[in-house]
């Protein structure tokens, strides 16, 4: 008793704080931190223990408790003068956490308050230091014993002197100023426990129960703290529950437990009943299943409360602490690691459920690419077997004419006569299909080439005809001109007002050039093939071409075929992609509940191209003007006029944005319609635009 030294209640102060309501959701309220300062309380004030002032010596804050405001009242209390001894009492929630998730930082206790959020935790709690800062600048305050109940309470610690190495432990080591004392609820990596339907959390009803009843009279000389552990420990089995408690202490001048009650010792047990207990206990503890004998674990319950409910077994305490931490550990693996094993178990098998419903999809789609690829094989066989047809009607073309050339030199006069014959008749024959041509023949035309010796007429077919460049070809729909009525008043200022146009006669792409068809011009231009981005090639649409990229295809195509091919004017393109004079609302159809059968737009596309002639052509044959990509065409950007025009070419040289009309994947169902209007730099180019082309 000489090394101790007495406080005086008269010089001493607690300040005790309960968070019971948290506003973010991810924290559980604390009911029962109320009740649990206001029976400390209670218990500071008796007489027996400490008798302080309720009124005067102690500051209680419960419920619903802000940081700033905590640390406001902190600031005003401990200011206050007399206070040689202080308590500082926490019940609430309690977490590690390093500023701003710095690893290079060191990781500290915080204090969670009503106000604080988990996804900003360091900046909205309170931290240990900031706590620890407050209370030490107290005036004349000598000695502070802190009571933390939260989890992860014992991260405060930092160093604490190895004076006692039977319960020295490391993890448990924290910094405490000269005449400092702390209890926590559990160590850096544990959690405190509290049952909703408690009166007190497991800590504190330990404490409080240890409070009212004392410990051991025998054990007061020289009495350490980690006695009060040991007590701690008996209380705590009583009640049935893991917890773990931690208490170290700063060697000082600190009267750090003498206001517990002391209580008679009990008689004494033989060494060899103590032996035996432990002897049995043991064994239930090294046989105990959770899962299969749940009979077992009650009487185990019973054996320790035996046991550890009685203070004559003291000094075997260290024994039945570590049996308990074995029994502890065999009870949480059944109670908290077997379920989230058997969750993870779940999980994995609700993930392997929607990976094979995510392979019948792929393979439903590799089954639908499969029969494309199929239906494309076929088309190429059908494109290769006329592309073998006109090359034999060039050579057999090719023979004749050499043949005509050899004999363009005899001057038989029998030759000369049937000639003279032939040449009666055909004029006759031209008279007569002239006449047919008259009434209204839609397949030929009729040219008339005046010469000196003779009125001679050529014929030039003016059907549909497939072209062939480097082995890929493509058909060339005939649009036979008219008139219509060109633009709309439904839509944007720039689509109006409706005007008539008529245009002339010219072939159109069947669809928009291709991959294939724009990749043979880059190779033998030596130009850098455009992006596809990563949605296919070959017979999906050519995009990321510029206005300028289009134009040059074009005259590469002009020189390699000998005809005139270029952009189609908007007149052109808005006259086939609604067919011709009854001008549909969208290439194909009035109807937008039947768009998705003629366009690829963003209802159906995917957010990417697809292979061109996949969807139904407009009247026209013509495919894809609705949808897919967007078509540059060659006029320059200009306002409509009202007035009538013929074949108008767009606005004059000084404005440099060109058109480009239609919709494309990404486009909705207004602006897939055909009388849409949009333009940009001849420079830009973008992956929803591409191009046909058209041949006059």
């Amino acid at each position: 008793m000489n090394d101790l030294h007495f406080i005086n209640p008269a010089r001493t102060k607690a300040i005790l704080i309960g968070v019971s309501e948290y506003e973010d959701e991810k924290f559980n309220n604390v009911k029962s931190a109320v009740q649990c300062v206001e029976d400390f309380a209670d218990l500071l004030a008796d007489n027996q223990i400490l008798g302080l002032n309720k009124e005067k010596q102690i500051k209680i804050l419960t419920g619903r408790l802000n940081r700033n405001k905590i640390i406001k009242e902190l600031d005003k209390f401990v200011a206050s003068e007399n206070i040689d001894y202080l308590i500082f009492y926490w019940v609430g929630h309690g977490d590690v956490a390093k500023k701003n998730n710095d690893e290079l930082t060191k990781e500290e206790f915080c204090f969670v308050t009503s106000d604080t959020s988990k996804s900003n935790f360091y900046e909205t709690s309170i931290q240990w230091d900031i706590i620890k800062s407050k209370v030490e600048k107290g005036s004349g305050i000598q000695q502070r014993l802190y009571v933390v109940d939260a989890c992860h309470a014992g991260a405060i610690a930092n160093s604490l002197g190895k004076q006692d190495k039977r319960y020295y432990n490391p993890a448990f080591d924290f910094e405490l100023t000269q005449g400092s004392a702390l209890l926590a609820s559990a160590d850096r990596k544990h959690e405190a426990y509290f049952d909703d339907e408690a009166e007190h959390t497991y800590f504190s009803g330990a404490l409080i129960d240890l409070l009212k009843n004392g410990i051991d009279e025998e054990n007061i000389d020289g009495f350490e703290l980690a006695l009060l552990k040991e007590e701690l420990n008996n209380v705590l089995q009583r009640i049935d529950t893991p917890q773990k408690f931690n208490i170290v202490c700063n060697p000082g001048k600190i009267n750090n437990v003498l206001f517990f009650r002391n209580k008679k010792s009990l008689l004494t047990i033989s060494r060899e009943e103590k032996l035996r207990k432990v002897k049995e206990f043991k064994e239930l503890v090294e046989t105990v299943d959770f899962e299969k004998d749940k009979g077992l674990e009650k009487h185990i319950k019973a054996a320790f409360k035996d046991i550890r409910g009685k203070s004559e077994y003291a000094d075997i305490a260290t024994s039945l602490f570590k049996l308990l931490e074995v029994f502890n550990q065999k009870k949480a693996y059944y109670h908290k690691i077997m379920p989230i094993h058997k969750a993870e178990i779940a999980t994995l098998n609700n993930t392997i459920k929607e990976h094979e419903a995510q392979n019948k999809q792929k393979d439903k789609e590799l089954k639908d690419l499969t029969n494309h690829k199929k239906e494309l094989t076929d088309r190429e066989k059908t494109l290769s077997a006329e592309k073998k047809r006109l090359e034999a009607e060039n050579s057999k073309f090719k023979k004749d004419l050499e043949n005509l050339k050899r004999n363009k030199g005899k001057k038989d006069k029998k030759i000369r006569a049937v000639f003279l014959l032939n040449a009666a008749i055909l004029i006759l024959l031209i008279i007569l299909w002239n006449h047919n041509l008259n009434n209204n023949d839609e397949n030929y035309k009729a040219v008339v080439i005046e010469s000196p010796k003779a009125v001679v007429k050529t014929f030039k077919k003016t059907k549909d005809y497939i072209e062939i460049v480097n082995e890929i070809s493509f058909k060339m729909i005939k649009i036979k001109g008219g008139t219509f009525k060109m633009g709309t008043n439904d839509g944007d200022r720039y689509d109006r007002p409706i005007h008539s146009v008529t245009i002339g006669d010219f072939y159109m792409g069947e669809h928009e050039v291709t991959f294939a068809e724009y990749d043979s011009f880059c190779e033998a231009t030596n130009r850098k093939k455009p992006s596809d981005e990563g949605w296919g090639r070959g017979n999906r649409p050519a995009i990321n071409v510029s206005w300028n990229d289009a134009t040059a295809y074009c005259k590469w195509l002009s020189k390699k075929t000998g005809k005139n091919y270029i952009l189609p004017t908007e007149a052109e393109w808005e006259y086939a992609a609604g067919g011709g004079s009854n001008h549909q609302k969208w290439a194909g159809t009035n109807s937008e509940n039947s768009l998705g059968n003629y366009a690829w737009y963003e209802l159906n596309s995917g957010s990417k191209t697809h292979p061109v002639c996949s969807k139904r052509p407009n009247t026209f044959g013509l495919y894809d003007m609705s949808g897919n990509v967007i078509e540059w065409c060659s006029d320059r950007a200009r306002t409509y006029s009202s007035s009538s025009q013929t074949n108008p070419q767009g606005a004059s040289n000084i404005v440099r944005r060109r058109v480009f009309r239609g919709g494309s994947w990404d486009s909705s169902t207004y602006t897939c319609r055909v009388a849409i209007r949009s333009n940009n730099f001849p420079a830009h180019r973008f992956n929803d635009i591409g191009f046909r082309v058209v041949c006059r």
